[in-house]
């Protein structure tokens, strides 16, 4: 019984996917400006992918691009390059 509950629990819990490529601080406007900076999060493999843009709340007076938390693993494990930008 034991080993069922164990295979049951391994069966139903997320596949943990490889971390994204992470690019920190690629700047976007001359000259350069941390609020012209962007962060690329990528997965680990392919191609061609899907992106999505993430812009951070806070009506463009406050708020930052490391506020992303969890947003670009979730992205990366469906094949989708993440950019947060400020």
């Amino acid at each position: 019984m034991r080993i069922l509950t164990l295979l049951a629990l391994f069966l139903v819990s997320p596949i943990l996917a490889a971390e994204p490529k992470v690019h920190r601080g690629l700047t976007y406007g001359d000259p350069k400006n941390e609020r012209q900076m962007l962060d690329v999060y990528a997965p680990t493999e392919g191609k061609k992918l899907p992106v999505v843009i993430w812009i951070h709340g806070g009506g463009w007076k406050a708020g930052d691009k490391a506020s992303v938390q969890k947003k670009p693993l979730a992205f990366a494990d469906k094949g989708f390059v993440f950019i947060a930008t400020n």
